[in-house]
Formats: C-alpha cells, sequence, structure tokens
C-alpha cells in the first residue's frame, strides 16, 4: 500500500487508509431508527382511582406514581373526558358517565 499502512484501519492502520471505510459516512447519510420505522407515540394507558375528597372536589389517584391530586377542570372531548390535575397534568378518560360513580378505577391516558 503505498502511502499507507499495509494493516486495514480495523486492525491498527494509518488514517489515510481509513477514507474508504464505511463508518466515515457524514452522518446525515446514515439511517436513524425513525426514518426508516417511524412508530407514532401513543402512551400505554394506565390505572387511575377517581374519588371525591370531604369537601365535594373530584380528586385522581395514580397508583403506578404514587400521585394524589385534584381535579381543577373538567371538560368533554370527542369521546372521552379529559381531567385537568392541579399540577398540570392532562389525562384522558373514556368511558366515563355523566353522573360519575364514586370510587371508580378507570384507564387513562396522560396527553402531556
Amino acid at each position: 500500500m503505498p502511502g499507507g499502512s499495509p494493516l486495514p484501519p480495523w486492525k491498527g492502520g494509518s488514517e489515510a487508509a481509513t477514507s474508504h471505510f464505511p463508518l466515515n459516512y457524514p452522518d446525515s447519510r446514515l439511517p436513524t431508527p425513525d426514518s426508516r420505522f417511524p412508530i407514532p407515540y401513543s402512551p400505554s394507558p394506565m390505572k387511575v382511582m377517581l374519588r371525591t375528597n370531604a369537601a365535594g372536589h373530584l380528586l385522581v389517584y395514580v397508583a403506578k406514581k404514587d400521585l394524589e391530586e385534584e381535579v381543577v377542570s373538567q371538560t368533554q372531548g370527542d369521546n372521552a373526558h379529559i381531567l385537568t390535575l392541579a399540577n398540570g397534568w392532562k389525562l384522558e378518560v373514556k368511558g366515563l358517565g355523566d353522573p360519575i360513580s364514586m370510587p371508580r378505577t378507570v384507564d387513562a391516558r396522560k396527553l402531556n
């Protein structure tokens, strides 16, 4: 090999011999997992318990996070209720009737 090491680059050859090596592609030419296999983000539902406190306010308890927060606003979405908690979380809960029976365990999906 004129001007370079007789060893290939993966065995410790010189830098001059690495110009043809496939790992020297610019980053823009390398495929990313998102560009080849786009997977839409949809968080899995979590179990939450709905109940009312002594003052009559709706509370949400998320056992996975050991979190109990008061619902500050409640809106009706397409086919689900959207509950905004005191800490800023927005939870989408499907299948609730208008008079919500308490206490109740439901599946909820975090929106933000």
